[in-house]
């Protein structure tokens, strides 16, 4: 199934997946907080400097409209994502490394992949970020932009081995698969990452980029995931 959500971005859906709707602008997944923050500083404490609260933020205001998230819609089990499990020393010297006082590692890291891919014309790229109007101790979502149509499998229907595809690559457009890599800290409730319906934990944000090349793509000829 497809999903037009703006003149320069399809929606594709995977088959044999249970997720029902595509992603979403940023706007249309607020987080509780911004739902019910005033707009006046004075509601919550006296300020003698600042009387607007990030309501007003234009920088805020502006992460509103230029991107998507896809949020939680179920509450446990189906097909709704796949995951590869890596190593922590992937990152080596950085947080995402760090071990505890029983010399076990704190984060676990994975990529993560979604029944949705993205269809672009040509000069556009996908950034995928953490999403910008929440965040949590307990997970990370990293920052990523891979090329378009960077392999090609089940005759020329796939890209990449996570999902399947009913439509046919069509060489004159940019593929994106809705991936990302998530750090999540050991021991804590993943439950409130998965099953917590209408979480997002990343957004996806077209960019456009007519300067950019993308690498030679590998097709792999009649393979199957």
């Amino acid at each position: 199934m497809e999903f037009i959500a703006s003149n320069n971005l399809v929606w594709q859906r995977a088959n044999n997946t249970d997720w029902i709707n595509p992603p979403q602008l940023i706007h249309k997944n607020l987080p509780n907080w911004l739902k019910t923050l005033r707009g006046n500083i004075d509601t919550y404490t006296q300020s003698t400097h600042h009387h607007l609260t990030v309501r007003h933020c234009l920088g805020m205001r502006g992460l509103l409209d230029i991107g998507y998230s896809l949020p939680i819609e179920y509450a446990s089990g189906g097909n709704y994502s796949k995951h590869v499990k890596l190593h922590p020393e992937q990152l080596h010297g950085t947080r995402w490394a760090e071990i505890d006082q029983q010399n076990n590692y704190i984060w676990d890291i994975f990529i993560v992949s979604f029944p949705w891919r993205a269809k672009m014309p040509p000069g556009w790229r996908l950034l995928i970020n953490d999403y910008p109007l929440d965040w949590h101790e307990d997970y990370h979502c990293f920052t990523g932009a891979v090329d378009a149509n960077y392999e090609i499998r089940n005759n020329g229907c796939d890209i990449g081995s996570f999902w399947n595809f009913d439509y046919k690559i069509d060489e004159h457009y940019n593929y994106f698969n809705l991936e990302t890599v998530l750090a999540i800290k050991q021991h804590s409730s993943r439950a409130n990452l998965w099953t917590k319906a209408g979480a997002c934990i990343f957004s996806a944000i077209p960019v456009y980029d007519p300067d950019h090349k993308n690498s030679e793509p590998r097709i792999i000829l009649g393979s199957q995931n």
